[in-house]
């Protein structure tokens, strides 16, 4: 906790931001991997979901989660208390949340939920139109932990060179996408996580109240959403350095279609689920590093 009372976490999940920006990237599908639950064991929709994720660049950014929370860590002091051999297992555990083919299979076991054949099919098909997949290729190169850094340290640079016109559309696909929205929630579910979780690692009369750790996720996303505004436009505006106005203006008009609507609306809620399921075992896994 900082000064405030409040996770000195922000760095940290301005890379998950990042990740989850990414997810909308390109990646080469892999035909022989399939993966998912028992409730989905016909081989062609576990073939078209897998597709999904990959195409998606879901599947490459899931990858690079280990990584990127990885460098993300670095940047944060150590949690007030932990030392030795029990800092090295919160680290151990913290990671543990994020391993990447638990992750993959809570977004398999969403989009399985809510599979229909042929709004799948509507959705390969506007992952493979060429802009789509120039887009999503510059969306993947921006989402490793070397362009991250580079990003970062372009921020202001990228802020005060972009034209008030670039600048508007990339709201608006900021807008279109829910790509500020999904990352603050996303924060707070973890953050959340996190607060339960370090609650563990302190004796019972140390502990926060349950109304304590609500009253400082409230504040805690009142400040966020502008952070968060500013880190989505700076991650646009690097990312889409080379794409023109008409392109920007063509990507959008991508997502204000009906299936880009309903694709937009089916992948953040994938990316809900894995964040649920990484909460989860993020509060385990620092509850468990804290004990004796």
């Amino acid at each position: 906790m900082s000064k405030t009372g409040l996770p000195v976490i922000f760095p940290l999940f301005a890379i998950l931001a990042g990740v989850m920006f990414a997810g909308t990237a390109a990646a080469a599908v892999d035909p022989g991997k399939v993966v998912g639950g028992s409730h989905a064991d016909d081989l062609e929709k576990r073939t078209v979901i897998n597709r999904v994720i990959d195409k998606s660049g879901m599947g490459t950014a899931i990858e690079q989660l280990p990584e990127l929370v990885a460098a993300g860590m670095e940047q944060q002091p150590p949690p007030p208390g932990l030392e030795g051999e029990r800092l090295e297992r919160f680290k151990t555990g913290f990671l543990k949340a994020f391993e990447p083919g638990e992750v993959r299979k809570a977004v398999f076991d969403h989009l399985s939920n809510y599979y229909d054949s042929k709004r799948f099919s509507e959705l390969l098909a506007l992952l493979d139109k060429p802009l789509v997949r120039k887009m999503t290729a510059l969306e993947k190169e921006a989402g490793t932990p070397q362009a991250q850094r580079e990003m970062m340290e372009m921020g202001k640079m990228l802020l005060e060179g972009t034209s008030p016109a670039r600048l508007e559309f990339v709201k608006k696909i900021d807008q279109a996408t829910g790509a500020t929205r999904t990352a603050v929630e996303t924060q707070i579910m973890m953050i959340h996580a996190m607060m339960v979780g370090s609650n563990q690692m302190v004796a019972a009369e140390e502990r926060i109240s349950d109304d304590e750790i609500e009253r400082r996720l409230k504040q805690i996303r009142t400040q966020f959403v502008a952070p968060a505004e500013q880190y989505t436009q700076i991650a646009m505006l690097y990312t889409y350095q080379s794409v023109d106005g008409e392109e920007l203006r063509d990507y959008l008009g991508l997502y204000q279609t009906g299936i880009g609507r309903w694709s937009v609306e089916l992948l953040q809620g994938a990316w809900k689920r894995a964040s649920e399921h990484i909460a989860s075992r993020l509060a385990d896994g620092l509850g468990s590093s804290g004990r004796p």
